[in-house]
């Protein structure tokens, strides 16, 4: 005979307990705005090894007997030149390591950077008065001072070997190279010149240049995107050099020309080779505006 439950009893056998679903997690997620996201960086050794390529040929064809162009992007310490080691007359980029050297002397004799000697360093930065950076030499005692300045840091050709216009110290030329100018610009924006403060003001100084129909034309205007520089012309030469800087990247770009063949085209080779450099190091962007202001 076989026993059988009942119902009530076999309900009781195969009862489950119900489960309680357990609350799940939730995690708060801050929201990010992309604009403050990171943005990668396009400098990269294939990258530099093409543009020296660019700049090689157009240095080969530029609108002058002779050319020459440093690029150096200061977070890689990547680099990208033509003919950056060959010598040039600097015309006023002495007034770089004048600056330099002023700010280093400021810093020991604080007491002479008086409101004139402001004006002299304003002068001669942005609208590269002559009268200023004579009275600056004679301030830090002589153009061999300036040449110390410069040799101690490891520039060996920038050498100031006289004033401008009253040419004391005349014992040669005042000469460059594009290497030695942008290393000079690098070590400022890597504020390890002269010290953070000193070369804050002196990249204040460059950014108010009026100077603004080479690189800077060259430079799309963007937010983020600074530039300081300094140009030096005579009638034999053509140069400027300056620090750029954007979201991506902070980079030192100095273009010489000697011989050239008319303000204008020197200009507009500085400008192209300008645009070449932002392009790679930065990336494209679509705009005609530049830095420059029209006219």
């Amino acid at each position: 005979m076989f026993w059988l439950a009942r119902p009530s009893q076999l309900a009781q056998a195969h009862v489950v307990p119900r489960l309680q679903p357990t609350p799940a997690k939730v995690q708060s997620v801050t929201a990010v705005d992309p604009e403050e996201l990171p943005i990668p960086s396009r400098v990269t050794p294939e990258a530099m090894s093409e543009l020296q390529a660019q700049l090689q040929e157009a240095v080969a064809h530029a609108p002058a007997r002779m050319a020459a162009v440093y690029v150096e992007d200061v977070g890689s310490g990547l680099t990208a030149a033509a003919n950056p080691n060959r010598k040039f007359l600097a015309a006023s980029l002495i007034k770089l390591p004048v600056m330099g050297t002023t700010y280093a002397h400021w810093e020991h004799h604080p007491e002479r950077k008086t409101a004139n000697a402001l004006r002299w360093m304003e002068g001669m930065i942005t609208v590269s008065d002559n009268a200023s950076t004579d009275r600056l030499i004679d301030l830090v005692n002589g153009p061999e001072k300036v040449t110390r300045f410069c040799a101690e840091r490891g520039w060996p050709t920038l050498q100031v070997r006289h004033a401008i216009l009253n040419h004391r110290g005349r014992r040669g030329r005042n000469t460059c190279t594009a290497r030695d100018v942008a290393k000079l610009l690098v070590k400022l924006d890597r504020r390890d010149l002269v010290s953070e403060k000193a070369d804050e003001e002196m990249w204040q100084v460059l950014c108010r240049s009026r100077k603004l129909l080479r690189i800077p034309a060259g430079v799309p205007r963007a937010p983020g995107v600074q530039v300081g520089n300094k140009t030096g012309t005579l009638d034999n030469v053509l140069h400027d050099v300056a620090i750029v800087r954007t979201p991506r990247t902070h980079y030192a770009i100095c273009v010489l020309l000697f011989g050239q063949r008319g303000e204008d085209s020197g200009d507009r080779f500085c400008r192209e080779v300008s645009r070449l450099v932002f392009d790679t190091l930065h990336g494209p962007i679509d705009t005609p505006q530049s830095i420059a202001k029209s006219g």
